[in-house]
């Protein structure tokens, strides 16, 4: 079915971002702080860069210096997503707080450790 050609027009608004627009409104808004965990990580300002550009962490980005981030988060996120895309950065970043996703880490590598054993 072919869909026909109007006379309608759209005209795109300045400043307009596609990739905002869809992280806006399919990530939770951050409306109040309670339940809310901040999750604060030190490394070098490449890392910390790329991080705070990610389409899951920018959103979240509550302060910024030039060798740590604090991000302010649910704790069900921290604990299954966060350790996940933490992973790739290696020793670039150090997890400074919370102390539970350090453990997280720990967990998800052993785990990764001894599928990769298994001969």
């Amino acid at each position: 079915m072919a869909v026909p050609l109007t006379e309608n027009k759209f005209n795109r608004p300045e400043n307009f971002s596609a990739s905002d627009f869809f992280i806006d409104n399919l990530l939770p808004t951050i409306e109040g702080k309670e339940g809310r965990i901040p999750l604060v990580i030190n490394g070098d300002t490449r890392a910390l860069d790329d991080i705070c550009q990610h389409c899951f962490f920018g959103h979240y980005l509550q302060e910024r210096t030039s060798t740590q981030a604090v991000f302010l988060l649910e704790k069900d996120m921290l604990h299954t997503y966060v350790p996940h895309l933490l992973l790739p950065y290696g020793k670039s970043i150090q997890i400074i707080e919370p102390v539970s996703l350090k453990q997280r880490l720990i967990e998800v590598l052993s785990e990764l450790i001894k599928f990769h054993q298994v001969i």
